[in-house]
């Protein structure tokens, strides 16, 4: 039998075991709980992150499918063509394009596959789900590599109205260069910003003297700034207005003329300034 005091040691040395193993499962428990807070820090996060990235998506104005290197959709990330997931999933995304295009399509996605993280970009004429043609800008890029992705990304956005719109463009740029009456656009504080042949003619003036001064130059000396006025007047919403004056040309004579200011609007629609459309009768 140990003596009392071995016994003592040996009761003395297991308390202190259990006391420092006491010690490392409560330092443990303390690590779990912090890893435990740090995962509902990142399960938080996580939600967040995914509540933005899908409002994101869901305003996006584009088309974004996932496919694989043949064409194949593998995946309808997010639609403007009215397809729904089963319409488009397993089909050829060139099933939905015009044959011109598609051929163009499958040419661009071959460079692409062939390049590694290669990125192709051009315009195709998509059919949308009610048979309407749509052209689309898109732009191809490898992601095959990627694990999250695993796949080519085929991302796009409609240009339809602004092709159509081009012709139409070109259309009215042709009638302002070719028109007999002065056409100039100004903004609000009368600065021209255009100047067509027109203007040239009737005023003496060159489009590069003209464009960035003001109109105020061709008023007759001790003239008041009717066109001021109308500027003023296009800007609140009034009515247009057709009026007979005078103004002054570069060489000093003086025109009588037929004016007519217009509101100035942009693509989307937005009031710009103005247009000063006008007319010689006579000279004085």
């Amino acid at each position: 039998m140990l003596p009392d005091n071995a016994d003592g040691r040996a009761l003395e040395s297991q308390v202190k075991e259990l006391a420092a193993e006491n010690q490392r499962l409560r330092e443990e428990l303390a690590g779990v709980d912090v890893q435990a807070s740090q995962m509902a820090v990142y399960e938080e996060r996580r939600v967040i992150d995914s509540c933005r990235f899908h409002a994101v998506l869901a305003n996006n104005p584009g088309l974004i499918l996932l496919l694989n290197s043949y064409g194949i959709v593998v995946e309808l990330v997010h639609s403007i063509m009215g397809y729904s997931q089963t319409q488009l999933v397993g089909h050829s995304v060139t099933d939905v394009m015009r044959p011109d295009s598609a051929e163009q399509f499958l040419s661009d996605l071959e460079c692409v596959v062939q390049t590694p993280g290669g990125q192709s970009r051009g315009v195709y004429c998509h059919i949308d789900a009610v048979g309407g043609t749509r052209r689309l800008e898109g732009i191809l890029t490898d992601r095959l590599e990627d694990p999250a992705i695993h796949a080519i990304v085929y991302n796009c956005k409609d240009i339809t109205d602004s092709t159509l719109a081009e012709p139409k463009l070109a259309l009215l740029a042709a009638l302002v260069e070719s028109s007999g009456w002065a056409i100039v656009s100004q903004d609000f504080d009368g600065r021209v910003l255009s100047w067509n042949p027109g203007a040239v003619d009737l005023y003496g003036y060159a489009a590069e003297e003209m464009v960035g001064s003001n109109m105020a130059i061709l008023l007759v000396p001790g003239q008041s700034d009717g066109e001021a006025v109308e500027r003023q007047r296009i800007q609140a919403g009034c009515a247009i207005r057709t009026c007979f004056t005078t103004r002054r040309r570069k060489d000093g004579s003086i025109v009588e003329i037929g004016l007519r200011m217009a509101p100035l609007r942009d693509r989307r629609d937005c009031l710009t300034g103005c247009v000063h459309l006008a007319g010689a009768p006579f000279t004085v």
